[in-house]
């Protein structure tokens, strides 16, 4: 039984492999691979999606609709209030792609839980800090969805 799971994963993930961008296999990755495929998602992205960010596990860009960000903003105050995470306001940058302008939340993680890492994506687009960033298409979002974790305000996402 265990040696049929593994096969029907093993052939889940060579499928998913070849759906996605070459970035599903990269142990090194790329800035023009990694904004091709921001490229390529930003592109195809609906009107109730609201921001996007670099999937650790994935590794790949993930795209956040109104409702699954609303479900993760009630995550982040719950460790923010734990102390699990830091949300610094300073960290709240605008970048510029393709004559585009998008605005980043840093997640980081506190106390033993420390980040170490760069994010690719961000770093692509010229941030370079630790931790979980995401990048919202509204400045407007960005600022409400900070304001929500860091101060518990009730203010909606757009």
């Amino acid at each position: 039984m265990i040696f049929i799971l593994k096969i029907v994963y093993d052939l889940f993930l060579n499928l998913r492999y070849k759906s996605n961008s070459k970035l599903s296999k990269m142990s090194v990755i790329k800035t023009k691979e990694l904004l091709k495929a921001l490229d390529y998602g930003l592109s195809t992205m609906r009107k109730d999606e609201v921001s996007f960010w670099w999937n650790y596990q994935g590794r790949d860009i993930s795209i956040c609709s109104k409702n699954q960000m609303k479900q993760q903003m009630r995550i982040w105050r719950d460790l923010f209030k734990k102390l699990k995470i830091w949300v610094k306001e300073f960290n709240n940058k605008t970048v510029e792609h393709n004559n585009k302008k998008y605005y980043s939340l840093v997640i980081q993680p506190s106390g033993d839980d420390d980040c170490p890492f760069i994010d690719p994506l961000a770093m692509s687009l010229g941030l370079i800090v630790s931790g979980y960033v995401m990048f919202f298409i509204s400045e407007k979002n960005r600022d409400m969805t900070y304001e929500y974790v860091t101060k518990c305000a009730v203010d909606d996402v757009d």
